[in-house]
């Protein structure tokens, strides 16, 4: 009985994840081909920095997406807007070894040198810290002989933001 219990439950999280999937390939289809996922947050919603220098929350917000794209090191965040509104929809965001991270509570501050200042707000706090792990393990797994090898664990903000989520 138990047996079943964990087959039926192991089919229906691998039915959901392989439906996540094809939908996120779908809506994404110029981004590349999408291999997997590495985790789902499910209630994120997104801030921008104003030309005023204000947070301004945007009418995105939604589960938010941990991927994998084929033939790229780097990973993509996507965010699947559940709002109703007329505004953008969906929203992703490339990942780089430049990219920079800062958390206060459950906000994630994201700075990538070709765009603005983002904020992803979390529903809870664990789920950035999950987050914040998961890239440290994605980007010291990648080891390459080429000159321009990614540093990601030489960046300082990552390496402060890698021992909080240790502690």
């Amino acid at each position: 009985m138990q047996e079943n219990l964990e087959l039926h439950l192991n089919f229906d999280q691998q039915y959901r994840k392989d439906t996540n999937l094809r939908v996120i390939r779908k809506i994404f289809q110029e981004v590349g081909y999408i291999q997997d996922y590495l985790n789902v947050y499910p209630e994120v919603c997104i801030y921008k920095k104003s030309e005023d220098g204000r947070w301004v929350k945007l009418q995105i917000g939604g589960p938010l997406f941990l991927c994998v794209v084929q033939n790229q090191t780097d990973l993509t965040l996507f965010l699947l807007n559940n709002t109703q509104t007329n505004e953008e929809s969906s929203f992703y965001k490339k990942l780089n070894p430049q990219t920079r991270y800062a958390i206060q509570g459950n906000q994630l501050y994201i700075k990538t040198d070709q765009e603005s200042d983002m904020v992803y707000s979390f529903h809870d706090e664990r789920d950035v810290q999950d987050l914040i792990s998961k890239l440290r393990d994605h980007y010291s797994q990648i080891v390459t002989n080429d000159e321009n090898e990614l540093r990601v664990l030489q960046d300082p903000t990552l390496q402060r933001l890698a021992k909080r989520v240790q502690q």
